[in-house]
């Protein structure tokens, strides 16, 4: 878990799952802006804590639209998060701040030579561009869109997203076929593609019916040091 020093006695952070227990403290060198919602965010503070990089966590209310308050769109323009504050200087764009973290705090994260740094490279692109964006258009229709109208979802709406999430996972099966890891060893790769998993395998589990690799590979990663689980809307 996160180190935090003894003495420091600000009031916690609003999040109630015991995973969360970073308090503010000047000691703290980087403060991530986030949501535990948004596995953008837990690909972040999953790394975070994988390294033991001390961090002082700031809860963005997506409902209250404090992705608009002026402090954070001082620091990301886009309005989104996660954004990572270190040392004053603000990073936005959640593969490149792990791989920022990575590379400055655990190298063996990116991979080991030229051939197993392109395959943790080219699945973290597959996870920004393919399997990522199909996850969060599922989870879209079945929890947010929910909790913002207070009705239930679209059954044809959320057929049709899931149709298109489902040929994603035989992907990521078969890559994990005879392999513990995504790559070499367990890297950013792992990180990136597990917190989608989660939400993948909430809002489409009869997408993972015939899933076995992943399913290890999951467990495998919620044994690791630092990971975040994955909370529901």
């Amino acid at each position: 878990p996160c180190a935090r020093p003894p003495e420091a006695t600000a009031e916690p952070t609003p999040r109630q799952n015991p995973v969360y227990t970073v308090r503010p403290t000047l000691r703290h060198p980087m403060k991530l802006y986030g949501n535990p919602f948004s596995y953008n965010c837990r690909k972040v503070e999953t790394t975070l804590r994988h390294l033991d990089l001390p961090f002082e966590f700031e809860l963005i209310d997506f409902a209250r639209g404090q992705q608009h308050n002026p402090e954070l769109s001082a620091l990301n323009p886009n309005h989104k998060v996660p954004v990572l504050v270190v040392d004053g200087r603000a990073l936005w764009e959640s593969t490149a701040i792990i791989r920022y973290l990575a590379g400055k705090h655990g190298p063996a994260l990116l991979g080991g030579d030229l051939e197993d740094r392109f395959e943790v490279d080219r699945w973290l692109t597959w996870q920004v561009t393919e399997f990522g964006p199909a996850t969060s258009a599922v989870g879209r229709i079945a929890w947010i869109m929910p909790m913002i109208t207070g009705q239930p979802a679209d059954p044809i709406e959320l057929a049709r997203v899931r149709a298109e999430l489902a040929p994603k996972v035989p992907i990521l099966e078969s890559r994990l076929s005879g392999r513990d890891w995504v790559a070499a060893e367990l890297s950013l790769a792992d990180i990136a593609l597990g917190v989608v998993a989660d939400v993948a395998l909430s809002v489409h589990p009869e997408a993972f019916a015939d899933a076995p690799n992943i399913k290890r590979w999951q467990a495998a990663l919620h044994a690791t040091h630092g990971w975040v689980p994955l909370i529901r809307p």
